[in-house]
């Protein structure tokens, strides 16, 4: 191999260094850490050792790269330890466990007699953690364990929980337990559990996440789906963490606290409680995808309920701005613009007539939005169960709201219209006092509105009166009529001459039916 000089003509080009007359092999002599890490980004290094296009001494760091899969499914508890021992080998890459469903067969040989008295002794538990012992002898590089759900604790496993080894050169784990059957790390061990762990993956298992996360000082990746880590109350604290998917849609959540201060990706749906409590420390985060649902009829305001609420980053935005869009030339240009992020605040309620709310209901009701506000939003959403119920006075409510009023950009009202329509009697609350549309909420920086679901009674066009007179930026209108519904005479002249009172609208006003 030559090296060329830096080209001026007084300095003598160096020579290839020989060694016996022969060029001397230099990258050889690098160290098996650094030589290692050349080979394992080699598309085939076995074809190329093969063909003995490397040293020999590359030849002899073949068995130390992590390029063996071990697949371990259906071996009964009993028997796995000593599969895996058996199994162990250098150079473990990925290393699969599937524990089996327990099924005692009915007639027992005694190698099985000998194999289930010892579960008997040691318990799930104690079966489970020598395994996991055995798998971490092995070393691998990503570890993936799949427990049955008809796993039980015996009353006589003295071991009660199971216990997770350190695993030094894991960088992925992926563990599916059920959650009657705790982890634990082992608090024997000092310094980090996982000193290269990169993704964490736990399913069902039941776990002190706010034990185990900082044992993890490389952890990027956190997805952490149904079971019950730390019961009701779910509390991380990591430096390093990048991106968090929780899912507890399958119990209430009582608390929830994340400091994260690299994070960027925060996805979590939840099942929220009365007394939910939510600390997000996140602040660079910039893809949400958060969503929380009611049960019960725990959140409203007068007989409107509180179904779901949830803040999403939505990409590409500027496509609605130019659907929504009649003239040509501004569609153009809507389009032309480049691709923005936006965070939208979307809320779902219904009425219920036998739902009454509580004391200091509005106040308590913003205060339970405000939980869910982990980070800025421009967008807001609202999708309405109306049952043949006036929304307009309680919108006008909501826009009230503080950190409502002045963050929202767009608004898109969906309408949902009930097959079984309740007629409003005399006096029905969804009224609201009888001057609301009269009164004001300032909305300055509301610059397009979108109802879809629009029909023709009064109190619709006194809400889109309301937010023209109280919206001085709002430039864009769409509104949408129900399917196979065509407006009257009445309607149009209604709605014209609500747009031509405002003509700084500019004409951005799209009027779209909506026909099978």
């Amino acid at each position: 191999m030559e090296e060329s000089g830096a080209g001026h003509g007084s300095c003598p080009q160096p020579q290839p260094a020989t060694v016996g007359g022969a060029p001397a092999d230099r990258i050889s002599s690098l160290p098996d850490d650094l030589l290692l890490h050349v080979l394992s980004h080699l598309g085939n290094p076995g074809a190329a050792a093969r063909k003995t296009l490397l040293s020999r001494r590359w030849r002899g760091l073949f068995s130390q790269l992590p390029s063996v899969d071990v697949t371990v499914h259906d071996i009964p508890l009993g028997s796995l330890e000593d599969k895996l021992r058996r199994a162990a080998r250098p150079g473990v890459r990925l290393l699969d466990i599937a524990v089996p469903e327990q099924d005692l067969p009915t007639t027992i040989c005694s190698e099985q007699r000998f194999t289930l008295a010892q579960d008997v002794q040691r318990g799930p538990c104690g079966t489970l953690s020598s395994v996991l012992r055995e798998a971490a002898r092995m070393s691998p590089v990503q570890l993936r364990l799949t427990v049955p759900p008809n796993l039980t604790i015996s009353p006589g496993d003295r071991y009660g929980s199971v216990e997770l080894p350190r695993f030094n050169r894991a960088t992925s784990i992926d563990l599916r337990a059920p959650p009657h059957i705790p982890l634990t790390h082992s608090r024997a061990i000092t310094g980090f559990h996982f000193p290269l762990l990169e993704s964490l993956s736990l399913s069902g298992c039941r776990i002190d996440l706010a034990a185990l996360i900082p044992r993890c000082p490389r952890l990027r990746e956190l997805t952490v789906v149904a079971g019950a880590p730390g019961g009701p109350d779910f509390t991380i604290q990591s430096f390093s963490l990048k991106g968090l998917v929780l899912d507890r849609t399958s119990m209430p959540t009582r608390r929830i606290v994340v400091q994260a201060p690299v994070l960027k990706q925060l996805t979590m749906s939840l099942n929220g409680s009365r007394d939910l409590s939510v600390s997000i420390v996140a602040p660079i985060v910039d893809k949400v995808s958060w969503r929380c649902s009611y049960a019960s009829e725990l959140h409203g305001l007068d007989f409107w309920r509180l179904l779901e609420v949830s803040l999403e980053t939505a990409e590409g935005h500027r496509k609605w701005a130019a659907g929504c869009s009649s003239n040509a030339d501004t569609a153009k240009e809507d389009a032309c613009s480049p691709l923005t992020s936006v965070n939208v605040l979307s809320l779902r309620l219904c009425s219920s007539i036998g739902f009454c709310g509580f004391q200091d209901q509005e106040t308590r009701l913003a205060a339970e939005i405000f939980k869910h506000m982990v980070t800025h939003f421009s967008g807001l959403e609202l999708h309405l169960v109306t049952g043949g119920h006036a929304f307009g006075s309680f919108v006008w409510r909501l826009l009230g709201m503080n950190h409502i009023s002045t963050a929202t950009r767009s608004l898109r009202i969906v309408l949902q219209r009930s097959e079984v329509i309740v007629a409003c009697g005399p006096n029905c609350p969804c009224d609201g006092p009888s001057d609301w549309s009269l009164k004001r909420v300032f909305l300055p920086n509301l610059e397009k509105l979108e109802i879809e679901g629009f029909e023709e009674e009064d109190d619709e066009f006194d809400f889109l009166r309301l937010v023209f007179r109280c919206a001085p930026m709002l430039t864009r209108v769409t509104v949408r009529l129900p399917d196979q519904v065509t407006p009257n005479d009445d309607w149009c002249t209604k709605l014209h001459d609500i747009f031509a009172a405002y003509p700084i609208v500019e004409g951005n006003i799209d009027l779209v039916i909506l026909k099978n």
